[in-house]
């Protein structure tokens, strides 16, 4: 490890832990089911997607006509939870469009997915967990000879990857349609010099925490209308520091959906408050975002599953705890 490289432990221990299934279901079908609803209305999808939550916008977002298209991109996927949960929104997407069940498997891992992480254990584990989905699916997977894309960033790619990761924008020139990611979360008083000037330098609206980063690096890497669909801390919905970020991201961007969930996310006694959302990188100012407070819920998976029923059968504009509010401001 070099000087300028922050321990693995260092970044939050908590957010070491995998997505919970609920969050990663509500982001993948929120955000990769949408592209397809988007793309064809008249699809059947949203029957099999118990997370998806209702709504007609925001106009712009990309299209595609096959699946084959979709490209989807995990930059800091640490085990492969969030994966996991594309594959099973991407599975059902090609059955919706009348592909045969035994091929999908492959073409998933071929053509839709992408996974990097900086630690290598990580990456290997999430790639072994995605071919074991594929093989569930197609018990003749192994013939085919596919491998997960799925890797470990290593100096041969840059001296700084193990510190930077995704954030070092020329490791990826690819624009995806989805960015989907639990990026880590880790505050500048915890980066190293290296860490800080580099954030400073490349990141100067985001640069008070990685996670922050990361949003701001997942909409470089969209298609015009992607979206991306994280899990991060809240902090940059509220901090003064983060106020450019969130003003440019309100002019450039829309809210399509957001769970803010609080506290408690990643176990019991976890004291990160986190937030869930899909952001389309096209600006929709007229548009209200559909929004779900459960900052005070202590049961966030039930109250938020009951929370989206409210709302597609009521066609409500928000549901939750408490008060939501549909406008799209900076503070």
């Amino acid at each position: 490890m070099t000087a300028t490289t922050p321990a693995l432990q260092e970044i939050d221990a908590e957010t070491q832990i995998f997505t919970p299934a609920y969050v990663a279901k509500f982001l993948a079908q929120n955000s990769i089911g949408r592209l397809w609803m988007h793309s064809h209305p008249h699809s059947s999808l949203a029957d099999s997607m118990g997370m998806w939550v209702d709504s007609t916008g925001p106009d712009g977002i990309a299209k595609v006509e096959s699946p084959e298209e979709i490209r989807v991109i995990d930059p800091a996927c640490g085990t492969g939870n969030l994966l996991v949960a594309a594959f099973d929104v991407l599975f059902q997407i090609y059955l919706d469009a009348r592909y045969k069940p035994r091929d999908i498997p492959r073409l998933i891992l071929s053509k839709n997915l992408v996974g990097v992480d900086i630690d290598p254990g990580a990456a290997a584990a999430a790639s072994a967990i995605l071919t074991a989905k594929a093989h569930e699916k197609d018990s003749h997977f192994f013939r085919h000879g596919v491998t997960p894309n799925v890797r470990a960033l290593t100096p041969d790619d840059d001296p700084d990857a193990g510190s930077f990761g995704m954030l070092l924008r020329h490791l990826d020139q690819t624009e995806y349609h989805v960015v989907i990611a639990n990026p880590p979360y880790m505050g500048s008083k915890h980066f190293t010099p290296a860490m800080r000037a580099f954030a400073k330098s490349h990141y100067p609206d985001s640069k008070g925490d990685l996670c922050a980063m990361f949003i701001e690096r997942g909409h470089e890497l969209l298609v015009p209308g992607g979206m991306i669909s994280m899990v991060t801390m809240d902090a940059w919905m509220f901090l003064t520091s983060f106020e450019s970020m969130r003003r440019r991201l309100l002019d450039e961007c829309t809210i399509v959906t957001m769970a803010h969930l609080g506290r408690g996310v990643f176990g019991p006694g976890a004291v990160i408050s986190v937030t869930a959302f899909i952001q389309a990188n096209v600006p929709d100012p007229g548009r209200p975002g559909i929004f779900f407070r459960m900052v005070e819920s202590k049961h966030k998976e039930h109250d938020l599953r009951t929370s989206i029923l409210v709302h597609r059968m009521a066609g409500y504009q928000s549901c939750g705890d408490g008060s939501a509010n549909h406008r799209q401001e900076a503070s």
